[in-house]
């Protein structure tokens, strides 16, 4: 190779800068893609609601009565102001901690 020919090949190309541009510019828009990718909070479980309205009647003194419905049907958990919970089999709610119940052992 002569010492001329040498000396032009030294810089890089056009085509070389735009190509390394494009590629930047791909990983940048997949970044800002995943970094704006918000979830939507989940409601509130049945357990937590029912928690809520425990710590409410048990704060305010009166009964709380808290209608839940899902794709079953629809019902109705009372929480006393003495921290028991009443309802409905489908939640297994324990009825002196308004916990969520235990599978049976």
């Amino acid at each position: 190779m002569s010492a001329g020919r040498a000396a032009a090949r030294a810089g890089t190309t056009l085509l070389e800068l735009l190509v390394v541009l494009a590629v930047l510019a791909v990983a940048a828009g997949l970044t800002g893609i995943a970094l704006n990718r918000r979830e939507e909070p989940a409601p509130p479980s049945f357990a937590a609601r029912i928690a809520d309205a425990r710590r409410e009647a048990i704060r305010i003194g009166r009964a709380v009565t808290l209608t839940l419905s899902d794709s079953t049907g629809t019902y109705v958990v009372r929480a006393a102001p003495d921290g028991t919970v009443l309802g409905g089999s489908p939640f297994a709610v324990d009825w002196v901690s308004g916990h969520p119940a235990h599978a049976t052992r």
